[in-house]
C-alpha cells in the first residue's frame, strides 16, 4: 500500500532554509519516497496522515483541523525561543504553554533524542512517543575531498578548527571566539548566517562580533554549496551549542571523520565515549583542540568513534521507523 502523507512546515511559507530543522524534513521526505510513500508540503488533498514538522499558526490550523491521524516531531524546545527571538523571554511561559497544548494534540510524538523527550515529559506532553533520529544520508559524507571550500576561501594547508550552524550565542558562538584568540596559529571557521536578521535576539552583539572578529576566524554565511564541502575541508568540528534536541550536523562531522568536541548536555549524554569530546566552557574547548592536535592515536580513535556514531543514525534506518509508525496508525 502506498501511504499519501502531508508534510506541514512554516519554514516554506516564510522562505527559510538554513537550519537543521529543514534539513531534518528534507531527508526524511526523500527516504520516504523511497519507500514508496508519497509525500506533499503544505498540500491541500487528501491524505492518510500529516506529519508537522513546525508550531506556529499555520501547523496549528492543520493540527487542529485535520481528521486524519496526526503526527509531529519535536525539532524544537520551548526554551529555544528565548535564546533565538527578540521579546523571546517575555512570551516563554506562554510559549510552553502553549507547545505542551501542540504537542498533546497530536496522535504521536517523534522525538529525536532522549533528552528531548524527557524534557517534553517533564513539561506535561503526554503523547505516545517513540525516540527516532532525524538521520543523515551518510553516503553524502563519506569520502569527500575538502579542496573546493579551502581554495574558495584560501586556505591552503591551515589546521581548521570549524563549526556549521545559525551564526548566534545560541549556538555558543563566544565560546567559539574565545577558542580562536586562544589558539592564533589555527584557522577557525564557521559556517552558517543570521537567519532570523534583526529579530535574533543577539543580532547587534553578533554584527558587533563579525566586525572586530580575530584575524584567524573566517565567517561564511550561508554557505550555498553542498555543506559536505565545509566538513570535509575541517579537520576539527567544535560545536559549542549550549542546547539541541540532536544536533543533525554533529552527526554530518561525524561521517566525514571528524573528531568532535561537543558541548557537554543532554543531547549528547548517551554518546560513546570514544565518539567525541566533551566540554563545559572555553578553556576545557581549548585543551580539548590541543589534545586531539597533539595526540594522533587519540584523533584516530576520535574519528573512527564519530564515524560509527554516524552510521548508527543512517537515514535510511530512520525512514523505515518513521515508516512504521506511519503503518500503525492508519
Amino acid at each position: 500500500m502506498t501511504l499519501h502523507v502531508n508534510f506541514i512546515t512554516e519554514t516554506v511559507l516564510v522562505g527559510l532554509n538554513t537550519t537543521g530543522i529543514v534539513q531534518a524534513w528534507k531527508n526524511l521526505k526523500e527516504s520516504l519516497e523511497t519507500e514508496r510513500v508519497n509525500v506533499d508540503i503544505n498540500g491541500n488533498g487528501r491524505y492518510d496522515l500529516i506529519h508537522i514538522h513546525s508550531y506556529g499558526p499555520y501547523a496549528y490550523l492543520k493540527m487542529k483541523t485535520s481528521r486524519v491521524p496526526k503526527v509531529i516531531t519535536s525539532h524544537m524546545l520551548p526554551s529555544e525561543m528565548k535564546m533565538l527571538f527578540k521579546g523571546g523571554s517575555m512570551f516563554n511561559i506562554f510559549f510552553e504553554k502553549y507547545m505542551k497544548t501542540f504537542y498533546n494534540s497530536a496522535d504521536f510524538m517523534i522525538s529525536p533524542s532522549q533528552f528531548a523527550l524527557d524534557r517534553l515529559r517533564c513539561m506535561g506532553v503526554t503523547t505516545d512517543a517513540d525516540i527516532i533520529s532525524n538521520g543523515i544520508f551518510l553516503d553524502r559524507f563519506r569520502n569527500r575531498n575538502g579542496e573546493k571550500f579551502r581554495k574558495k576561501y584560501n586556505l591552503g594547508c591551515d589546521t581548521i578548527v570549524y563549526s556549521v550552524g545559525l551564526l548566534s550565542f545560541r549556538k555558543g558562538l563566544d565560546i567559539f571566539i574565545d577558542a580562536a584568540k586562544a589558539l592564533p596559529d589555527l584557522t577557525f571557521v564557521w559556517a552558517g548566517p543570521i537567519a532570523y536578521g534583526k529579530l535574533q535576539v543577539d543580532y547587534e552583539n553578533v554584527s558587533q562580533v563579525i566586525r572586530n572578529k580575530p584575524e584567524n576566524v573566517i565567517f561564511t554565511g550561508y554557505y550555498q554549496g553542498d555543506i559536505a564541502d565545509v566538513h570535509s575541508a575541517g579537520d576539527i568540528f567544535l560545536f559549542p551549542s549550549p542546547l539541541e534536541t540532536q544536533g543533525l550536523v554533529v552527526l554530518e562531522a561525524g561521517a566525514c571523520e571528524r573528531p568532535l568536541i561537543l558541548r557537554d548536555i543532554g543531547a549528547y549524554q548517551y554518546f560513546p565515549e570514544d565518539s567525541c569530546i566533551k566540554f563545559s566552557n572555553s578553556k576545557e574547548a581549548v585543551i580539548a583542540i590541543e589534545k586531539i592536535l597533539s595526540n594522533r592515536t587519540l584523533r584516530k580513535k576520535l574519528s573512527e568513534g564519530a564515524l560509527n556514531l554516524a552510521k548508527k543514525n543512517d537515514i535510511k534506518k530512520s525512514a523505515l521507523e518513521v515508516l512504521a509508525v506511519y503503518e500503525s496508525l492508519v
